[in-house]
This record gives C-alpha cells, structure tokens and sequence, in this order.
C-alpha cells in the first residue's frame, strides 16, 4: 500500500484534508466486480491482466496523491517502478494480440511518456533549488532508458504474417 505523507502545515486546511481524508479515499482496494479465481486457477494471462491493472492503480493513486497536495514517500521511484511493471505486463500481454509489434510499441511509448512527464514535473524543481541534481539525473536517467526502449523497438521489423 502506498504511504501518504501529511501535507506541511503551511497548506491549512489542505493539511487537514491530506491528513485525515486521503490515505482512506487512496487506498488501493479491489475491485468490485471482479471476483479473484482461487490460487491456482488462474490462466497466465489472466494473472498478467491483474497485474496491469493493479500498476494502473497505482500509478493513479500517485498522480491523484500528488495532485491533492499529499506527497508519496518517492514518488519518482514509486512511478517509475509501477510505470515499469505496467510495461512488462503489456508488453507479456502483446503476445497475444493481433498487432504484438504494434502493441508492444504502444507499451514502450507510454513509459516515455510517462518518465519524461516525470522529467518534466521535476526540472522547475531543481531550477528553484529545492530538488538536487543528482535526483534530478535520475529522472533524466529513467527518460534515457525508456528512449532507448522504445528506439530500439522501432528499429526491430514486426514479424511477417504466417500464410
């Protein structure tokens, strides 16, 4: 379960909301509908279903978090590690779709996306001061890896069509 960390005091009543109100309202719970299968019973694909979803969840949960003025413990290495797990599983799951390449690239596109948002929402940060260069070289990293992901899933040919 995420942490929530208590907004500064200097954020008033937002403090109060971030206090009491958030960490209820962003836990992560199951979802409703959905019943587990009992241990075991699961297919592969169905276990990697579960896992997208739950890295989609928390990936919310850190934007909303976030968003609400009540800072998760790393985000930045919390978003990373949930955007990375997101793409292996969707990129397990391209496998079984019409398009693998096609769909694995999708998967590779949205973790850029995702830690150049992040490369993005830190840079103002360090400029000010109140970020260090070397945890802003992380955020810079972390774009560079999924760069280099999704470069070099371009440059792979998709499979030929089986006659």
């Amino acid at each position: 379960m995420l942490r929530i960390l208590p907004a500064p005091a200097r954020l008033g009543g937002l403090a109060l909301l971030a206090t009491f109100a958030l960490p209820a309202f962003l836990t992560i719970r199951p979802a409703r509908a959905r019943q587990d299968p009992a241990p075991g019973t699961a297919s592969p694909t169905e276990l990697v279903e579960a896992q997208v979803a739950l890295a989609k969840r928390a990936l919310k949960l850190i934007d909303q978090s976030s968003s609400l003025g009540a800072p998760v413990d790393n985000a930045q290495g919390r978003t990373y590690g949930w955007s990375r797990r997101l793409m292996a599983a969707q990129v397990s799951l391209a496998a079984t779709e019409p398009d693998p390449h096609a769909s694995r690239l999708a998967a590779f596109g949205a973790h850029y996306n995702r830690m150049r948002g992040w490369e993005e929402r830190l840079r103002p940060r360090v400029r000010s001061g109140q970020l260090s260069s070397l945890d802003f070289a992380e955020a810079e990293f972390y774009r560079i890896e999924a760069e280099t992901w999704l470069a070099n899933e371009k440059l792979e040919p998709p499979p030929k069509p089986v006659k």
